[in-house]
């Protein structure tokens, strides 16, 4: 019973890891797309 809980415990824990991940990635694509555009713009070519 103890291996099932430790079991579903990690699983748990990974699934958060991956949504926290997949949710930093969806804000930083924006955030590297405006970073880019700041760039260019500030570049005077």
């Amino acid at each position: 019973m103890k291996n099932a809980l430790r079991g579903i415990g990690i699983l748990l824990f990974a699934i958060m890891l991956n949504t926290c991940i997949s949710v930093m990635a969806y804000f930083s694509i924006p955030i590297g797309i405006i970073g880019l555009i700041v760039l260019f713009k500030s570049d005077p070519q």
